[in-house]
């Protein structure tokens, strides 16, 4: 195994399950890789680095494969030679965010001290002109070079050259994302006094110079006669697609080009606390490029408001927990009906729910929320009236994510409102000790009519 490389590793398995690779020199963990697996041949995609994307030292190393499935658990482990990726570019100048020069262009100075094929990333400002990948403008003639990438720029962008006048035996599998005027698979254009020879290209969206393609000079070729070309670098040959999340790998894909990466293949986003993650736009389908896709992390809604409103725009329902921004929360009128005096029934629908089985619901009554209680109809159609406390305006209660329909049913308020507490109870002691004279009375007249008898 050798960092760098386009490597795959095959593992058999027995069920459905989670799949953790570790590959260990004896005192540490190099890699550490935890993956969904299907029953069966399983072909994972690996590019030799390790966990933070490092090289793996010169050695023989074990790797360890462990599925766990429902109870269950196997191991097995392997020896593998490592092979350590060597330095081939020494320096590359200038390493500034603009790069200038005197002349009519700008350049990189690259020491390059071994064979093979060297792979750079050129980012240019969107509104640059001149943009290639090879060179973004050149008077010198560009002879046998090979670019693959991604180009942007405002106008002249070229897979070869932006601009361009020699230009002779090149190759260029490039995906131009932005470009005004004049773009190219090979230039975005050229000079007058131009030469072109036996340039291939491979594009469904690009003519060779300019938006216009010239046999034997600026040629399309589809991709199994251009891979057949003599001294091709081997990177054109595959296609490379990486997940990450957070700066770090998380799985790599070696695809043949037109090779189709199910959106069921793509691996899950790592969890990241108060965060819910996606690939994105990126949903699969048929590869023709190497990709790079950064999970996109949007913090949780944490109450979620339902479409219907009071007067004054306050929610009918707000339900709390994590939700996804795609997430939402609709109610409408119920013809069930609870025990006792109803206020009105509601049927809600929770869409795009975040994996919990209870959510505590907050609810802006009709009457006072003192004066209102909440029964929720349950799994078996009988009704339970909920545990509540009182929020402000709102009434807050529990309901588990399978029970969609509760009404809300006026009570009596038995509280004594503070300012007429002591009045009402200095009342009260008045009419006990007035009746308890009221029955003295009576008892003494009784007494005087009995002595006289």
């Amino acid at each position: 195994i050798q960092g760098y490389q386009a490597c795959e590793l095959t593992v058999k398995a027995e069920h459905i399950g989670r799949l953790t690779l570790v590959v260990n020199d004896g005192h540490n963990d190099w890699l550490n890789w935890t993956m969904d697996v299907s029953a069966g041949e399983n072909r994972i995609a690996w590019n030799g680095l390790g966990d933070n994307d490092e090289r793996i030292p010169d050695g023989t190393w074990t790797l360890t494969a462990t599925l766990t499935w429902g109870e269950g658990e196997t191991s097995v482990s392997r020896k593998m030679t490592f092979a350590r990726c060597r330095n081939a570019v020494i320096f590359a100048l200038p390493g500034a965010e603009t790069l200038y020069l005197a002349d009519d262009g700008w350049f990189a100075e690259v020491c390059v001290v071994r064979s093979g094929t060297v792979v750079m990333e050129v980012s240019a400002a969107e509104d640059a002109a001149n943009v290639g990948g090879v060179a973004g403008k050149s008077s010198a003639p560009i002879r046998q070079s090979s670019a693959k990438c991604r180009l942007t720029g405002k106008s002249q962008v070229g897979g070869i050259a932006g601009t361009g006048k020699e230009i002779i035996d090149c190759r260029s599998l490039v995906v131009v994302d932005a470009c005004d005027e004049a773009r190219g698979a090979i230039a975005g254009t050229v000079a007058d006094d131009s030469t072109l020879e036996r340039n291939y290209f491979v594009s469904d969206s690009l003519a060779g110079v300019d938006g216009v393609s010239y046999a034997g000079q600026a040629e399309p070729m589809n991709f199994s006669d251009f891979v057949q070309l003599e001294n091709l670098p081997d990177v054109f040959r595959s296609m490379t697609v990486i997940f990450r999340a957070d700066g770090k790998t998380v799985r790599t894909f070696s695809l043949n080009y037109g090779d189709e990466l199910p959106k069921a293949s793509l691996p899950e986003v790592p969890a990241k606390d108060g965060y819910y993650g996606t690939w994105g736009d990126f949903e699969g389908g048929v590869i023709t490029f190497d990709e790079a896709v950064d999970a996109v992390y949007t913090a949780y809604d944490q109450l979620l408001e339902s479409d219907r409103t009071r007067e004054g725009g306050k929610a009918i329902l707000m339900v709390e927990g994590n939700f996804p921004d795609t997430a939402s929360l609709t109610v409408s009128e119920s013809g069930e009906a609870a025990p006792g005096t109803l206020l009105e029934s509601w049927q809600l629908t929770l869409n795009g729910t975040d994996g919990q089985d209870r959510h505590s619901m907050r609810y802006l009554p009709t009457v006072s929320p003192n004066r209102t209680a909440i029964y929720v109809k349950d799994d078996n159609g009988a009704w339970r009236k909920a545990d509540t406390r009182v929020d402000g305006s709102y009434v807050v209660f529990e309901m588990s994510t399978s029970e969609t329909v509760f009404c809300a049913v006026q009570t009596l308020d038995w509280r004594i409102p503070a300012g007429i507490g002591a009045a009402a109870l200095l009342l009260v002691l008045a009419l006990i000790l007035g009746g308890r004279k009221h029955r003295k009375k009576k008892k003494a007249a009784a007494a005087a009519a009995n002595v006289n008898l």
